[in-house]
């Protein structure tokens, strides 16, 4: 599982590499549409992960439609006033459509509003990292390495002390996720911040002071933590260890994006306003 996990990890930075060090134009297109990948293939596992407790959705038209809308929103598409009425009627008269033709009325309304649920929330989770990436790949790339260290760290110093303690690390929250300990707690806090700092400093991704970062970092973990946690819960309810399979030795898609449901949106917003401060 660890070799696994492994060449996952590599062919992600080899991915992450090609957007960050290839030729302008082609890395922004190439993360913009790695962005719509991403946010179709989340709301398609999510839909999946549904599927377990007989809340059936419309998956694949959401997907399609959600993939391409994050690559317009990124490319902002929305100046076009084709486009911006298209992108908000397609979705009103696909749903109102199979209200209409469907010989279950109780059934269609509760499959098209599991659709808009799915639909929302891979968006706001995946869009918020898409839009600062969009903004500057720099503070992109800052964000997302102080956000999954946190959770490396985590895992590698968690799994490190159960070892050295003979599988007595002391659980943080055993009801949702028994795996998760106190001492890999310490040490993603530790991770997340010295990383941050590195970045920012040594690295100047970002030109925050060393208070600053070490706060970020700080909240970077945090952030990431409850994240996973949110993404354990909505595993457990549908009786699953992992989100999907597509990628080994991580899982799903939502396995790696877990850490983004509240830095994704929150640090959009916050580099946001700090931008036009």
């Amino acid at each position: 599982m660890f070799k696994y996990r492994i060449i996952s990890f590599i062919v992600l930075l080899g991915v992450l590499a090609l957007i960050f060090f290839g030729p302008e134009p082609y890395n922004t297109a190439l993360f913009r549409g790695l962005a719509g990948v991403v946010v179709g293939l989340m709301i398609f596992e999510l839909g999946q992960m549904l599927e377990r407790l007989d809340m059936t959705s419309y998956k694949l038209p959401a997907a399609l439609f959600g993939g391409v809308f994050t690559i317009c929103m990124l490319y902002q598409f929305w100046w076009n006033p084709l486009i911006f009425a298209v992108a908000f009627a397609l979705p009103v008269l696909f749903c109102g459509g199979a209200l209409l033709v469907s010989d279950n009325f109780a059934l269609t309304l509760k499959k098209v509003v599991i659709t808009v649920g799915i639909f929302m929330i891979s968006i706001v989770t995946a869009g918020g990292a898409a839009m600062i990436g969009n903004a500057n790949l720099s503070l992109f790339a800052f964000f997302v390495l102080g956000t999954k260290s946190g959770d490396t760290g985590a895992y590698c110093v968690g799994m490190l002390s159960n070892k050295i303690t003979k599988g007595r690390n002391h659980p943080i929250a055993p009801r949702i996720s028994p795996k998760k300990s106190v001492e890999g707690t310490i040490g993603g806090i530790i991770f997340a911040i010295a990383v941050t700092m590195v970045l920012g400093y040594y690295g100047r991704l970002v030109s925050f002071s060393p208070a600053v970062l070490a706060i970020l970092g700080f909240a970077f973990f945090w952030g990431g933590f409850l994240g996973d946690l949110t993404e354990s819960v909505m595993k457990r309810g549908c009786g699953i260890k992992d989100s999907g399979a597509l990628l080994p030795g991580m899982g799903g898609i939502w396995d790696v994006m877990d850490s983004f449901i509240y830095n994704g949106p929150l640090f959009c917003l916050i580099f946001h306003l700090f931008q036009l401060n």
